[in-house]
């Protein structure tokens, strides 16, 4: 939680990386079979021309992973 400045083999943010896209990754080709079976769900536990801060991206990749959520409900 609230790694340095890294990035991931795929040139991610490591933070965003960690807590968003390596959720959203084993989640997404589960899509399909989710929008066919009623009552489905997928629980999750959430740019950088600024400095970077380890504080501010922990929150991001949280935030992306709220929104990812509404966008599955």
């Amino acid at each position: 939680m609230a790694v340095d400045k890294a990035r991931t083999v795929d040139w991610f943010e490591t933070q965003l990386g960690v807590n968003h896209l390596g959720h959203f990754a084993p989640t997404a080709p589960l899509l399909p079979a989710m929008l066919t079976t009623p009552g489905a769900r997928i629980a999750s536990m959430r740019a950088w021309r600024r400095r970077y801060g380890r504080w501010q991206a922990y929150n991001q990749s949280k935030l992306a992973n709220l929104l990812r959520i509404l966008e599955l409900q």
